[in-house]
């Protein structure tokens, strides 16, 4: 008998608690707060946007995104996957997130924007958080 591969979800977005899209992540466990392990640029023009790497924004300091960890079926991450527009606007991908209540590192996916134009998008809000007793200065879409 195989075991079911547990599927994690980092959300930085209008999929976060307090906002609209949540609904479809109510029936999915929250972890609680979590940061990503590895830095990347978040703009923000009423959506925000995760990017790794663009032209236009290479020296924008790239930080930690700031977001929360759900624990997901594939039925909820198929229906993230379709208000995303997974994998044409957004792109689903694996990254390592470190749990905040736990400082525990998680495997678990995040949509990347997928080859826009970024002209003109501002930088998303920056936020400090305490971790480990020293502060991280973060992207955070609030």
């Amino acid at each position: 008998m195989s075991k079911i591969k547990e599927n994690y979800l980092f959300v930085y977005g209008t999929l976060k608690r307090n906002f609209g899209n949540n609904v479809l992540l109510q029936f999915s466990e929250f972890l609680g707060k979590a940061i990503t392990k590895d830095k990347y640029i978040m703009l923000s023009s009423g959506i925000p946007y995760v990017i790794k790497e663009c032209n236009l924004y290479k020296n924008i300091e790239k930080l930690n995104i700031f977001g929360e960890l759900y624990k997901v079926d594939m039925f909820t991450l198929y229906d993230c996957d379709k208000l995303e527009g997974h994998p044409f606007f957004y792109k689903r991908e694996k990254i390592k997130v470190i749990l905040l209540n736990k400082n525990k590192e998680i495997e678990a996916w995040l949509y990347f924007v997928n080859n826009l134009v970024f002209e003109n998008i501002p930088i998303a809000p920056v936020k400090e958080i305490m971790f480990n007793n020293k502060k991280i200065r973060c992207y955070c879409y609030e």
